[in-house]
C-alpha cells in the first residue's frame, strides 16, 4: 500500500518514527482492553486492533473509510477475532452501547463537522466502558502543514467538545522522547513540562470515574535506528541508480541539441519555400478574381442551389418510397373490388335505386304491435321435461356418428326426454334407418327442403315438452350437455341458453366456442366467439341455432326463426336479439359441452364462396329488419357505400340483400314489444358485460377495484414511463386494490411477477412476440403492440372482476380497453403521440415530411377516436391537456411527473468538476434524437472553447448512432446504469437537447432533486414551472446551448444558484405523494 500522507502505512521503513509514535497512543489503552470488546475508529491498516487483541480483548471491531485500508488489514491480520469494516466513523450502522472500548486516534482533526463523530462515539460506548480520543496539539503545530487535517484543536477546545457528551473527560499530553510520556491535564509525580507544551492531546472519555492514565511507555529507539540505517543504505543504492540515469540524460541531451539546429537550419529553408508560395498564392487568387467575372463562374453559382435541392430530394424519395408503395398497395387491393363492381354495374344501380327507395319505407314502417309474450320466471326444480329436436338434409352419416351421444345423454337426465328428428326433404335412408335402429325417436317429414329455420320452426311445433334443445346433426353433446342446460333455463327463467362448444378440428377452435358476444362498429354488426368463459352462467348475443335450449312458448310466442334467412345463417342471431329486446335473456352454459365439426352439413350444400355471401347478405338483412337505435341507424347507412365500394360487402351479397329488402320490411313491422333498446342488447351481449351479474348495483367498497394496462412491465423503473407508473402505483396501491396487466418483451422480465405481488394482488404479465396483424389505418407504434392474446386476456380480467376503473399507461393501448364494462374508463396520456408526431415531421425535410405527416394524421384519428371511448384523460402538464382537448370532449385532468425527494439527495457540486451528463432511455426516439443533435452541433462549441469538458451519455439500448459518438475521446457512453445517483452527483451539469417528443422530463426532475444544474431546449422543458435563468438554463440554437454549457462549467456560483431554485421547485410541486395523493381524489371524482 503506497504512504500518500493520510494516514499510516507500516512497512514504509521512512514513516517508522510516526510509526512508533501512533503505536504509543495504542499501548498506552492496550491494558484496558483485556476481556473487552473494542472498536478501533478511523484504524487505517489495522495495527492497532491487532494489538488490542494480543492485549486479550474478546473482539476488535475496526473501521476505516478507505476500502484499500480495510483490504490491507484484512490480508496482514488473519485473528477470527478480528473484524475489519468499510464506513464512514461519523455514522455508522453498528449498535447502541456495544463496546466497552472505543479508540479514535488522530481522526477528529480530519473532519469538517467533529461534533457527529463525538456524539457516534458516546452512542457506541457502554455505560462503563472507556473512549480514547486524540488530536494534534493546535499551539505546537508541525514544520509542515497537513493538508489532510481540517480543523486542529488547542486544549481548551478539545476538552470542551468532549464535555458536552461525556460526564468525564481526563485529558493527557503526549510528547516525544527516549521514550513517549503522556501527563494527565493536573499536577501529578510524573509530570515535570506543562501540559502546553505536549504534542498531541489524548482523551480518556466516560460517564463514570476514571483510572489513572498517565504513564510513561518505553519506545526502543534501537529499533527505530536500525531500521532507519537499513533505510539509507537502501536509499544510497537508489542515488547511485539515479547518478547513472542522470549521466544517461546528458548524453541524450547533447545528441537532441545537435537534433535541434539541424532542425533550425530546415526550419528556415521551409519559410523561404512558404514565402514563394505565397506568392503564387496571391498570383492565383488574381486569376480567380478574373475568371468569377466570366459567364461561366456566374452560371455555376446560380445553379449550385438546385443541385443542392436535387441531392435533397434524392435522398427525400428514398425515405418516402415507403409510404408511396403503401398507397399503391391499398390501391391495388380495392381494384378487383373496383372491377367487379363496374362489370355489375346495371344491377348495382338498380338494387342501389330499389334500397334508396325501400330506406324511406324502412324509415316510415309504423310501429308494431303488441305481441302477448309469456312471462319467463324462475321455476325451482328440475323441468317437467325436454325435446331435443335434430333438423337435418341428407346426413344419415352425421347422424349415426352423432345421435349416440344424444340418446346416452338423454338417458342421463332424471326428466323425461323426447327426441325428434327433422328429416328436411332429403333423399338419403334417414327415416328407414331411424325406424329400423331407433324407432323410439320421432321423425318429422317435408315434402321438400325448406332449410335450417323452416325445419327447426316445425320441430319445435311438433315437440311435447315445455323445454327444447335445438342440436345439429354434425354436434356430439358431451357428458352433462342436456341436464346443465335445461336446468339452467329451467331455474333461471331465461329464454335460451347455450352450449360451450368445443372443434373437432384444433385449428379451427376460434371459429366457434357457443361464447357468442358482438359489437357494433363502422355501421356494421361484427360477431365473435370468445374463449375462457368461466364456470358459471353469463348473459350472451345470441344462442346458436345448433346447440342450445328454448323455452318453447316464448320461441313460438316469438315466431321462431325467420324464413328470409333461407337457406342458414343468422336466424339465432335475430331470434335472440329480438328475445333481449321483449325482455328475455339470453344465457351461456359452460357447464353445458359439445363438440362439433365445423360446416358439417353446410359444406355439403355451399361453396365457401356462397357461403360467405350468404353470411353478409342475412348480416344486412338482420339490420334492417331489427335496428331500431336512430344514431346506429343512420351510422349503417352512412357507412354503407363505403363498405361495398372497398369489398367489405361484396356487390353480390348487398344485390342480393336489396332484392329481400321488402321482407325486412315486412318483418319489421312484425316485430314484438320493445323492453330494451339496442345499445342495452349489444352491450348485454359484449365481450366482457354480464347482465346477471352487472344489472345490480356496485358493491360499496372501501378500496376501489381498479385495473392498470401497461405496455411496459413497471418495475424495475428503469425508464422514465416505468418510472411513474411504479411510483404512482405502488402509493395508490395502500388505498385502491390495483391489478395490473403489462406487456414484457424479454423472459428475464417475467422475474419481477415476484416483486409486483408485493403491491398488486393480481398481476398478468404477457411476453410479446410478433405482433398480430392490426387495421391498415393504425399507426406503426399502435400496431406494434396488436396482440389478441392480450386482449383476450385483459377481457378475461374484466370479466371476472367488478373493477371500478381501468386505466391504461400511454394511449397506444387504448384498444385494449374492454367494451360493455361499468367501469370508467382512463387514459393516461403519458405521450400525446400526435404532438410528437407533428413535432418529427417538422424536423424532417420535404419530401420526407410527407410520410411523416401522414403518420401524424393517422395517430391523430386513433388519439381522437380513443379518447371519445374514454371517461376521463390525464395529461401530464397543462401544454398536453390543451393538445388532449382537441382530441375529443372527454374531460382532461392534469397528474404530472414527479420526483422522490426523499430517495435523491441534493449534494452540492465538487470545484473544478468539467462532466457534462444526459440520461434517457433509447428505446424512446427523441431521446436518440436529441444526443445526436446535440454531439453534432453543440459539443464541438464547448470543446473547443473548453478543452477540459466532458460528455457523459447514460442510457439503456443505445443505438448504433449513439454508440459510435464514444469514437470522440471526450465523450463516455455508458449504456444503462442502475443507480444514477453517482453520475448526478459527478457531474457539473445535465442537458436535455430534446427537440421533439411530448409530455414533460422525468429525468430533468431527478437531476433538479439531485442537484445537477439543467440546460435544456423548450420542447425538453415542457410543461414544467420552469423560469429561464431561475431554475434552469433554456437555449434551442445551438450557439445558444453551447454558451449556456460553457456558463455551468466557469460560473460555479450560478449553478449553485440554479441547482438551489431547482431543488426549491421539486420539493414544492413535483413530490410523488403529492401526485399520488391528487391522482386518488381525481379517481374517485371518476368514479363517483
Amino acid at each position: 500500500m503506497e504512504f500518500t500522507g493520510e494516514r499510516l502505512v507500516p512497512d514504509d521503513p521512512a514513516q517508522r518514527d510516526l510509526y512508533w509514535e501512533h503505536l504509543a497512543r495504542y499501548r498506552l489503552a492496550a491494558p484496558f482492553a483485556a476481556g473487552k470488546r473494542v472498536l478501533d475508529l478511523g484504524c487505517g491498516c489495522g495495527y492497532g486492533a491487532d494489538l488490542f487483541i494480543a492485549a486479550g480483548a474478546v473482539d476488535a471491531t475496526a473501521l476505516d473509510n478507505s476500502r484499500e485500508a480495510i483490504e490491507y488489514a484484512r490480508a496482514h491480520y488473519a485473528d477470527p477475532r478480528l473484524r475489519f469494516l468499510v464506513g464512514e466513523a461519523r455514522r455508522t450502522e453498528l449498535p447502541d452501547a456495544s463496546f466497552d472500548l472505543i479508540v479514535c486516534f488522530e481522526l477528529i482533526e480530519h473532519l469538517a463537522e467533529p461534533e457527529t463523530l463525538a456524539a457516534e462515539i458516546r452512542r457506541l460506548l457502554a455505560p462503563d466502558g472507556l473512549a480514547f480520543v486524540s488530536t494534534p496539539n493546535a499551539d505546537r503545530p508541525a514544520k509542515t502543514p497537513n493538508p489532510w487535517h481540517v480543523r486542529e484543536f488547542r486544549r481548551d477546545e478539545f476538552a470542551a467538545l468532549l464535555q458536552s457528551h461525556f460526564a468525564r473527560v481526563q485529558l493527557l499530553g503526549q510528547r516525544r522522547f527516549s521514550g513517549m510520556l503522556f501527563a494527565a491535564d493536573r499536577p501529578t509525580e510524573a509530570v515535570t513540562a506543562a501540559p502546553e507544551s505536549a504534542d498531541y492531546w489524548i482523551a480518556v472519555c466516560g460517564q463514570q470515574m476514571l483510572p489513572e492514565a498517565a504513564r510513561l511507555i518505553e519506545i526502543p529507539y534501537w529499533q527505530n535506528l536500525n531500521d532507519l540505517r537499513a533505510h539509507l543504505a537502501a536509499r544510497d543504492g537508489e542515488m547511485a541508480d539515479r547518478e547513472q540515469r542522470i549521466l544517461a540524460l546528458q548524453r541524450e541531451v547533447e545528441e537532441k541539441t545537435r537534433w535541434g539546429t539541424e532542425l533550425d537550419r530546415r526550419a528556415r529553408e521551409l519559410a523561404e519555400q512558404v514565402q514563394n508560395r505565397n506568392v503564387r498564392l496571391v498570383l492565383t487568387a488574381r486569376e480567380r478574381d478574373q475568371a468569377r467575372a466570366g459567364w461561366g463562374y456566374r452560371l455555376q453559382t446560380a445553379l449550385a442551389p438546385v443541385g443542392a435541392l436535387l441531392r435533397r430530394l434524392g435522398r427525400g424519395i428514398g425515405r418516402a418510397s415507403f409510404f408511396f408503395f403503401r398507397l399503391i398497395v391499398e390501391l391495388l387491393g380495392w381494384l378487383p373490388t373496383t372491377l367487379r363492381l363496374i362489370g355489375r354495374m346495371p344491377r348495382f344501380w338498380r338494387a342501389w335505386f330499389v334500397a334508396g327507395r325501400c330506406r324511406k319505407r324502412l324509415d316510415n314502417v309504423p310501429s308494431p304491435a303488441p305481441i302477448a309474450l309469456p312471462p319467463l320466471t324462475s321455476r325451482p326444480g328440475p323441468p317437467p321435461g325436454l325435446s331435443v329436436v335434430i333438423p337435418t338434409f341428407n346426413g344419415h352419416d352425421l347422424l349415426a356418428e352423432h345421435l349416440p351421444s344424444v340418446l346416452a345423454e338423454a338417458a342421463r337426465c332424471p326428466f323425461p326426454v323426447e327426441i325428434l328428428v327433422v328429416d328436411d326433404g332429403g333423399t338419403d335412408q334417414t327415416p328407414d334407418w331411424l325406424a329400423a335402429t331407433h324407432p323410439q325417436i320421432r321423425v318429422v317429414h317435408s315434402a321438400a327442403n325448406e332449410g335450417f329455420a323452416a325445419a327447426a320452426n316445425r320441430g319445435v311445433r311438433e315437440a311435447t315438452r315445455p323445454v327444447v334443445y335445438l342440436c345439429n346433426n354434425d354436434m356430439e353433446l358431451l357428458p352433462g350437455a342436456l341436464e346443465r342446460s335445461a336446468r339452467t333455463l329451467w331455474e333461471t327463467g331465461a329464454f335460451a341458453v347455450a352450449s360451450a362448444i368445443a372443434m373437432t378440428d384444433a385449428a379451427k377452435a376460434d371459429l366457434e366456442t357457443g361464447f357468442t358476444v358482438g359489437h357494433w362498429t363502422g355501421g356494421r354488426l361484427h360477431l365473435t366467439h370468445r374463449h375462457e368463459p368461466g364456470e358459471t352462467p353469463r348473459s350472451i348475443l345470441y344462442a346458436g341455432g345448433g346447440s342450445s335450449a328454448f323455452d318453447r312458448e316464448a320461441f313460438l310466442a316469438l315466431g321462431g326463426f325467420r324464413s328470409m334467412y333461407h337457406p342458414f345463417y343468422f336466424e339465432d342471431v335475430d331470434l335472440s336479439f329480438r328475445a333481449w329486446r321483449a325482455g328475455y335473456e339470453v344465457l351461456f352454459e359452460p357447464r353445458s359441452r359439445a363438440r362439433h365439426r365445423h360446416r358439417g352439413t353446410i359444406d355439403r350444400v355451399a361453396s365457401p364462396a356462397e357461403i360467405d355471401a350468404i353470411f353478409e347478405r342475412n348480416r344486412l338483412l338482420f339490420t334492417w329488419s331489427n335496428l331500431r337505435d336512430e344514431t346506429l341507424w343512420k351510422a349503417h347507412w352512412r357507412s354503407l357505400p363505403a363498405a361495398v365500394w372497398r369489398g367489405k360487402i361484396s356487390a353480390k351479397a348487398f344485390a342480393a340483400a336489396i332484392e329481400k329488402l321488402p321482407e325486412a320490411i315486412a318483418e319489421r313491422g312484425q316485430d314484438g314489444p320493445i323492453r330494451r333498446a339496442d345499445p342495452e342488447i349489444f352491450q348485454a351481449g359484449s365481450r366482457v358485460w354480464d347482465l346477471r351479474r352487472w344489472s345490480q348495483p356496485a358493491a360499496p367498497r372501501l378500496r376501489p377495484k381498479v385495473l392498470a394496462l401497461a405496455p411496459y412491465c413497471p418495475y424495475p423503473p428503469s425508464h422514465g414511463g416505468a418510472v411513474r407508473m411504479w411510483e404512482l402505483l405502488t402509493r395508490l396501491a395502500a388505498t385502491h386494490e390495483i391489478h395490473l396487466a403489462a406487456m414484457v418483451e424479454r423472459d428475464a422480465e417475467l422475474a419481477a411477477r415476484e416483486e409486483l405481488e408485493k403491491y398488486f394482488p393480481r398481476v398478468h404479465l404477457h411476453r410479446r412476440g410478433a405482433p398480430d396483424v392490426a387495421p391498415l389505418w393504425w399507426p406503426a407504434s399502435v400496431a406494434e403492440f396488436a396482440s389478441e392474446d392480450f386482449a383476450r386476456a385483459i377481457d378475461r380480467l374484466a370479466g371476472e372482476e367488478d373493477y371500478d376503473l381501468i386505466q391504461v399507461e400511454y394511449p397506444i393501448l387504448a384498444h385494449f380497453l374492454p367494451t360493455g364494462v361499468r367501469a370508467k374508463k382512463v387514459i393516461s396520456e403519458i405521450d400525446v403521440y400526435h404532438v410528437a408526431y407533428q413535432r418529427a415531421a417538422e424536423l424532417q425535410r420535404w419530401p420526407a415530411r410527407l410520410p411523416a405527416r401522414y403518420e401524424m394524421l393517422r395517430m391523430f384519428r386513433y388519439e381522437a377516436e380513443a379518447a371519445a371511448r374514454a371517461d376521463l384523460l390525464l395529461a401530464m402538464s397543462e401544454a398536453d391537456a390543451a393538445s388532449c382537448r382537441r382530441l375529443s370532449s372527454t374531460p382532461v385532468r392534469v397528474a404530472p411527473n414527479g420526483v422522490d425527494t426523499k430517495r435523491f439527495a441534493f449534494l452540492p457540486r465538487r470545484p473544478g468538476v468539467r462532466e457534462l451528463l444526459f440520461v434517457g432511455n433509447f428505446r424512446h426516439p427523441p431521446n436518440a434524437d436529441g444526443i445526436s443533435w446535440f454531439a453534432r452541433e453543440v459539443w464541438p462549441r464547448v470543446r473547443d472553447a473548453e478543452w477540459s469538458a466532458r460528455l457523459i451519455v447514460a442510457g439503456a439500448d443505445p443505438p448504433a448512432e449513439v454508440r459510435r459518438l464514444a469514437n470522440d475521446p471526450t465523450i463516455r457512453v455508458t449504456g444503462f446504469v442502475a443507480d444514477l445517483r453517482p453520475l448526478w452527483a459527478e457531474c457539473a451539469g445535465f442537458i436535455a437537447p430534446i427537440r421533439r417528443g411530448s409530455g414533460t422530463r422525468l429525468k430533468i426532475l431527478e437531476a433538479m432533486a439531485a442537484g445537477a444544474p439543467v440546460i435544456s431546449t423548450t420542447v425538453g422543458s415542457e410543461g414544467l414551472a420552469v423560469e429561464n435563468g431561475r431554475h434552469l438554463l433554456l437555449a434551442d440554437d445551438p450557439a445558444d446551448f453551447a454558451r449556456a454549457c460553457l456558463r455551468l462549467l466557469h460560473e460555479p456560483e450560478t449553478a449553485a444558484r440554479l441547482a438551489g431554485e431547482a431543488r426549491r421547485l421539486v420539493e414544492m410541486k413535483y413530490d410523488w405523494d403529492a401526485i399520488a395523493a391528487q391522482l386518488a381524489r381525481t379517481w374517485r371524482e371518476a368514479i363517483g
